[in-house]
């Protein structure tokens, strides 16, 4: 097995001085967490320290088939996850570990977090009550995320529950950037997820930083009422409701409900700033110095002792390449 990377993978981004090369064998995978259009995802032991791990796999064959046609965006975008991943230093955030390639797969090795992502918080814990006051520490929690994202000229352009995982200790980490871009000017691109896109986005006007604030709305919009707020019945109705239609926000005209409804704005040039969205009355009284250290966040997941020191293992580059999971969405 070639474990070697070349020079372009090995090269580190600006200001990095640590190396993240990991051979695969030293990672016993134990259990898959997730599949998806991004990879498989496994629990994984790291056989040296003991500690446990989550290692996102994509298969190196289905990059290359695409890579063949002319396609080599999906080989950049792994590149530009990696390096995006190497300039994050925030407790919201994860922190990469090790990369790996192999003849059969690249890897991401990052904490893991038990508590699963936003969108399965209601099948993991179903006696918690998405109120107005757990939207809020979640909702705080994201705009600091993307401000922080914004601040160090990255712009996220993937933001739904999906993408936001819960930590042990109840804190939100946002995750999967192959999607992301270096914000020094607007972009063309045609990225994204169908029911999270922004308007700019499907007219390809060209877009900014400005399109993660309205995928804060469509996120607060899913946590409040349940599904997204365009959905139509095919790709293309969605696309026309999210660049025509109003999002039907029903009920009184709560601080959430005009939040949202500031953040749904069609044009990327009248949505709120983060000082704008901070100042919200919806947020008033949040410290915003505090939030990402509250002791006591709405929900903590219970701590998985079920895993002992003789755990098969799972072969990580059979599963991949059986799943041929390809990067996919709305590119």
């Amino acid at each position: 097995m070639n474990y070697s990377l070349t020079q372009e993978e090995t090269s580190l981004p600006p200001n990095s001085n640590r190396s993240t090369a990991m051979e695969l064998g030293r990672l016993r995978a134990e259990r898959v967490l997730g599949r998806g259009g991004k990879g498989v995802v496994f629990l994984v032991r790291d056989l040296a320290s003991g500690r446990e791990a989550a290692l996102k796999a994509v298969s190196r064959s289905a990059l290359a088939t695409r890579a063949a046609t002319g396609d080599d965006e999906p080989f950049r975008r792994i590149w530009l996850e990696r390096d995006v991943l190497l300039s994050l230093r925030h407790p919201l955030l994860p922190r990469l570990h090790a990369f790996l390639s192999t003849d059969k797969i690249f890897g991401f090795v990052i904490d893991p977090c038990p508590g699963g992502s936003l969108s399965s918080l209601p099948l993991r814990h179903p006696d918690l009550s998405l109120s107005d006051s757990v939207i809020r520490f979640y909702a705080a929690e994201l705009v600091i995320v993307i401000h922080h994202l914004h601040s160090h000229g990255i712009v996220y352009r993937d933001l739904k529950p999906d993408n936001i995982l819960i930590q042990s200790n109840g804190h939100i980490m946002v995750v999967d950037f192959d999607l992301s871009a270096w914000s020094t000017s607007k972009s063309n691109s045609f990225v994204g997820t169908e029911d999270y896109v922004a308007p700019e986005v499907v007219s390809g006007a060209g877009h900014d930083s400005a399109v993660d604030w309205w995928g804060l709305g469509v996120v607060l919009y899913e946590l409040l009422y349940g599904r997204t707020p365009f959905r139509g019945r095919n790709r293309e109705e969605t696309f026309r409701f999210i660049l025509h239609r109003a999002p039907a926000l029903t009920g009184e005209l709560t601080p959430l409900r005009d939040l949202i409804r500031r953040l749904l704005c069609k044009d990327p040039r009248r949505r709120p700033d983060v000082k704008e969205i901070k100042a919200h009355p919806f947020f008033a009284g949040v410290n915003w110095s505090a939030v990402a250290e509250i002791a006591r966040p709405p929900y903590i997941p219970l701590t998985d002792d079920d895993q002992t020191d003789d755990a098969s293992s799972i072969d990580v580059e059979a599963v991949v390449e059986m799943e041929r999971v390809t990067p996919r969405g709305v590119r």
